[in-house]
């Protein structure tokens, strides 16, 4: 094998006409950098959580006073639908929802104002329960038939329409301040 050197000629066409060779060691050393690199991609994938999912918690206000009764709801970025309860102190909680950026709607203490979530695309259960459902919350899932609380503008409804975004990170809460 040759070291490192002038280029030897092969004979071949003028553009082709130079033969280089790796130092010996070379390409033990190459291999080595190509895994390092294939690795540490891996890791960085890892970190950053592609397509990680998390719990949700957070609180409901609408004008500093907790919303007590009603439901809040997640459209995650790929357009899949997570539902919670609020408890009576405004708290919710929601599994499984990917990290990232939401669609945020809020149905308060009065649901038959035609404030109602949308309903669900692809989510478990019947139509109109999104995925999470109300999970969590042991106050029960007829919390949003029942109580007292502000009452939320229909406006802030359906996600799609309400204006209301958040983002999604692992361990932080998603609080919601309805103004």
């Amino acid at each position: 094998m040759r070291s490192a050197g002038p280029p030897v000629k092969t004979g071949g066409p003028p553009c082709l006409n130079y033969n280089y060779q790796l130092p010996s060691g070379a390409f033990t050393m190459l291999r080595h950098i190509s895994i390092r690199l294939f690795v540490g991609t891996a890791l960085l994938a890892l970190v950053a959580g592609c397509n990680s999912q998390t719990s949700v918690s957070g609180k409901v206000t609408y004008k500093g006073t907790p919303v007590s009764t009603g439901s809040v709801t997640l459209v995650a970025s790929n357009g899949q639908v997570y539902t919670g309860n609020l408890n009576s102190d405004g708290t919710f909680q929601i599994s499984d929802v990917p990290t990232g950026e939401v669609q945020i709607g809020i149905v308060g203490a009065n649901p038959g104002s035609g404030n109602k979530p949308p309903p669900a695309r692809g989510g478990r259960g019947p139509a109109g329960v999104g995925r999470g459902g109300g999970e969590g919350n042991p106050e029960g899932r007829g919390a949003a038939e029942q109580g007292t609380g502000p009452v939320i503008p229909a406006q802030y409804g359906d996600p799609r329409t309400s204006g209301l975004t958040g983002k999604v990170k692992a361990g932080e809460p998603l609080n919601i301040d309805l103004n």
